[in-house]
């Protein structure tokens, strides 16, 4: 018998990153963002997203947080983790990843082209998904888990909720800062010197 499949609920920069390290340590083959997914989704090609969610054990980033009331119906065996961050820790990350640069989820998620002067609206939309997510999931904590990594929550409560053994290592946070100067001079340096890593990094929102 498999795994039981992990889907993250949360947006990205609340620590889709982390989880998908710790459930890739934990042993689950696991599938971030991918253009061909989110194309799918789209164009709402749910049998395309089946074949996708067919082949992994662990989900992070989008689509996949917006689509949790098909994957609960379509996987009634599915544990799914809403990984979080407070709103204004979330926006300022999100200002450092966006920039003032158009991406391709932003229109489908926030109805906006660009992230920098639409903070409010993008504010609403994340709380308003998170309060969703909640609700969905209520008295069901046997399949749902709230994961606030600000809050110092670790192995200890991703472990327990998923029935796995403690790992004898820390716990891997990645990528829970707003971009530094520094972060923006490196990520300048890569797009010169390794193109085909900024793509990857730059497509993929964690």
């Amino acid at each position: 018998m498999g795994r039981r499949k992990v889907f993250g609920l949360g947006f990205h920069r609340t620590g889709t990153t982390t989880l998908h390290t710790a459930l890739q340590e934990l042993g689950y083959r696991v599938v971030g963002m991918r253009p061909n997914d989110w194309a799918a989704y789209e164009r709402g090609d749910l049998d395309e997203l089946r074949r996708t969610a067919d082949q992994f054990d662990g989900f992070r980033d989008m689509p996949w947080p917006l689509l949790y009331e098909w994957l609960d119906r379509t996987y009634p065996d599915a544990r799914f983790v809403l990984t979080m961050r407070s709103t204004d820790s979330w926006l300022a990350s999100c200002r450092g990843v966006f920039g003032t640069r158009p991406h391709p989820v932003l229109p489908r998620i926030y109805g906006v082209e660009r992230f920098p002067g639409n903070e409010a609206l993008a504010a609403q939309v994340y709380e308003a998904h998170n309060a969703s997510v909640r609700s969905h999931f209520a008295g069901q904590p046997d399949r749902f888990l709230e994961l606030d990594l600000e809050a110092g929550d670790g192995w200890e409560a991703l472990c327990d909720f998923l029935g796995e053994p403690i790992p004898d290592r820390p716990f891997p946070h990645a990528n829970l800062g707003a971009f530094t100067l520094t972060d923006r001079i490196r990520r300048k340096l890569l797009k010169w010197t390794r193109p085909a890593e900024y793509f990857r990094r730059t497509r993929d929102l964690r």
